[in-house]
């Protein structure tokens, strides 16, 4: 599930109106959202809890806005963002874009006809959570086995795993059957031996008993 994390401003309504829009259908779509107001617990440490927001995100959604190219604070998560390679930007009305950010395609909403939140979706499911497993060089082109690598690094201190040894045919296992069978056959017996022992001393007791022995 991809964590978006919304960067705006709250200098006038309409970009605070947005990014509750957004935020509610970003839900409704299956994503993990962070927005300020509903995410920072009361009494918390705001810078805080923005630099642990942005560390958890997979992509940050940046609403374009004069307001918002305007703030320092929406424009230093925007750099943030944009030398990780997590930004993604939202044209919200007309406005001159700083040269850092005009490279970045950005979604235009100043209409927001269907195409513009398909295009979101599209864009925000491609940027969802990075893959933590690396294939390793060794590997060549077979991602499963860079995973099982990586997943036996962990369970052995990152020492390589060690794989049981294959089983031998021929002689050693003709040998192996041989023993199993004797001991097998020598088991029988023993209980055989003793059951019969028992029904011998069954009959003898009964013979005793009535007066026929």
């Amino acid at each position: 599930m991809t964590k978006v994390f919304i960067s705006y401003t709250r200098r006038n309504d309409y970009d605070k109106q947005f990014a509750e829009t957004v935020r509610s259908w970003l839900l409704n779509d299956g994503f993990d959202v962070w927005m300020d107001v509903h995410d920072i617990p009361s009494g918390a440490h705001w810078d805080t809890e923005i630099d642990n927001a942005l560390q958890s995100c997979d992509v940050v959604l940046g609403l374009v806005s004069p307001e918002s190219v305007n703030s320092d604070n929406v424009k230093n998560e925007w750099a943030w963002a944009l030398q990780r390679d997590k930004l993604q930007l939202a044209l919200l009305a007309d406005c001159d874009i700083p040269h850092r950010f005009v490279r970045i395609d950005y979604i235009d909403f100043r209409k927001q006809n269907p195409d513009s939140w398909r295009r979101l979706h599209d864009a925000l499911t491609q940027a969802g959570p990075r893959n933590t497993f690396r294939t390793s060089p060794s590997s060549g082109n077979d991602p499963l086995q860079g995973i099982v690598q990586s997943i036996g690094s962990i369970f052995s201190g990152g020492a390589k795993p060690k794989l049981p040894a294959p089983v031998k045919s021929g002689g050693g296992w003709t040998s192996n059957r041989t023993l199993l069978i004797f001991l097998a056959l020598a088991v029988c017996g023993c209980i055989s031996i003793t059951v019969l022992n028992a029904i011998g001393e069954a009959m003898v007791t009964n013979c005793l008993y009535f007066g026929i022995c």
